[in-house]
């Protein structure tokens, strides 16, 4: 009795659990970390998708499927130990950016001088240890500070074209880097 319920609850538990990390992991640290499209998905996505496993694999009959051959054995201690290796690799990557400043987007993607720009992101440190914003090499003045919001108004520059829009925090730590475009006001029509 106690081996039908290993099969018929914990092994797709486990086998959920693991196909969660293997998938649902990587492509949560990817969006978020790597690519930056959007600053955190969903707290109930992951929930969702560990039940929908856990019903997609207590529809399968594992005390048969397992009788049948040792090779399957194998098989399950393999996603097991991958998802390990897995969970342990982006856990100690997640942790390691998980407290360098990240601009996740822009208001805009050009500017001309005295434009306002809004910056939005995570750990930009608290209002009161503002840090810098860099356009190339020049310095942005800052008109609003918030941990995850910046305000910014674009001086007279002195050359055109396409420059790397960053943060440098009080404590030295620099932000990812996004591409921003300083316009000629001559260049623009009315």
């Amino acid at each position: 009795m106690k081996l039908n319920r290993l099969f018929n609850y914990f092994l797709p538990a486990f086998l959920a659990l693991s196909f969660l990390i293997l998938i649902y992991t990587p492509l949560e640290f990817r969006i978020t970390e790597v690519w930056m499209l959007v600053p955190q998905l969903g707290k109930y996505i992951p929930t969702i998708f560990l039940i929908l496993l856990v019903l997609i694999f207590s529809l399968f009959d594992w005390k048969k499927i397992l009788s049948k051959s040792k090779m399957y054995i194998f098989v399950l201690l393999l996603i097991f130990g991958a998802s390990c290796f897995v969970y342990l690799n982006y856990r100690n990557d997640k942790l390691s950016l998980e407290y360098l400043p990240r601009i996740y987007k822009t208001s805009s993607w050009w500017g001309i001088q005295g434009s306002l720009i809004k910056i939005d992101g995570v750990n930009f440190s608290p209002t009161w240890e503002k840090g810098k914003v860099f356009l190339g090499n020049e310095e942005l003045y800052v008109k609003s500070w918030e941990e995850k919001s910046i305000i910014i108004e674009q001086p007279v520059m002195s050359r055109f074209g396409q420059f790397d829009l960053y943060i440098v925090r009080e404590d030295g730590l620099i932000s990812n880097k996004v591409p921003f475009w300083v316009k000629d006001p001559k260049e623009l029509s009315l």
